[in-house]
């Protein structure tokens, strides 16, 4: 049950991307049936979404859970399209300032409604993906230099990383292997397998089991594994001293799971502010460095 409203608190998270028209929507809905003046919209618009929200927030997810997995994510959000969100809060504001009688209380409504509108959405150009370019190839400069420092070491790296990630290494080159890619989610090419789909979960993870990341690194001669101190925290202490903001865009699931207390409590080697680390040392994990907020760890072969 926790995996099935997880999966559908993810596709509203997927489909708004931290805006709020799907909080108009809902609104006008409401408003729509209690209020709405002409049984038509009930009929017409309410009843109708009514039906398709279930389809789309229960029944899929429920059948994708349980039953067969046939409804890909990325399919899913484009269902969501048939729900027609703009439209229906576009005429449930039009509506409601027309329901509203005195001629100021709408001029009124007019002016609220406006910064409303802008408000809710998501202003693109102040996006992480219109910030200003740290360097020619238009990639994090943090991960480019942790890029650099494994090929200094390696020919051809293997390397661990959460899943967000990984395009960037793979646009900068082709010499640093990963043990995982859209292989492990989006079967682009051939489907990962299910050891590789796991490692790439774990990494999604708050804590992730370091347990199985350093056996299956193992297995497969993994040199690096780079940790996200905006998401991963190992023990109870957080190590984004700096304050790195969490994506807006991020959709992943870092919810911490009970099972993951095992890993225990880690400790915190505070050499200075721009090298605190945990040691990973009992996990065959040596600390490599500190580049923004991600720490690169070296497999100990």
């Amino acid at each position: 049950m926790k995996d099935l409203i997880l999966e559908i608190i993810h596709l509203n998270n997927e489909n708004t991307y931290g805006n709020m028209y799907m909080g108009i929507y809902f609104i006008g809905l409401l408003f729509l049936f209690a209020y709405g003046r002409d049984k038509k919209y009930r009929e017409a618009i309410v009843f109708p979404a009514f039906c398709l929200l279930s389809l789309l927030y229960f029944f899929i997810p429920f059948f994708n859970k349980y039953i067969r997995y046939i409804f890909w994510a990325d399919l899913l959000l484009r269902f969501l399209w048939i729900l027609l969100i703009a439209p229906v809060s576009a005429l449930f504001l039009t509506v409601f300032v027309k329901n509203t009688e005195k001629k100021r209380d709408r001029v009124i409504a007019v002016i609220l409604i406006v910064p409303i509108i802008f408000l809710s959405g998501q202003f693109k150009i102040n996006s992480v993906e219109f910030k200003k370019a740290e360097n020619p190839y238009k990639l994090p400069q943090a991960l480019l230099d942790i890029s650099d420092v494994m090929l200094t070491s390696y020919d051809e790296p293997k390397v661990i990383v959460p899943y967000e990630t990984a395009h960037v290494f793979r646009q900068y080159t082709t010499d640093i292997l990963l043990l995982y890619g859209e292989d492990a989610t989006f079967k682009r090419i051939i489907e990962a397998t299910p050891e590789m789909k796991k490692a790439c979960k774990e990494m999604t993870l708050e804590i992730p089991d370091l347990n199985y990341i350093r056996d299956i690194g193992m297995e497969n001669g993994v040199n690096y594994i780079i940790f996200d101190v905006t998401y991963h925290c190992f023990g109870r202490e957080s190590l984004n001293i700096h304050e790195y903001p969490s994506d807006p865009d991020y959709v992943g699931d870092r919810t911490v799971l009970p099972e993951d207390d095992k890993i225990g409590d880690i400790e915190v080697i505070d050499r200075d502010k721009d090298s605190v680390h945990w040691d990973l040392t009992d996990y065959d994990l040596d600390y490599a460095g500190t580049f923004g907020q991600y720490l690169l760890y070296e497999f100990d072969a």
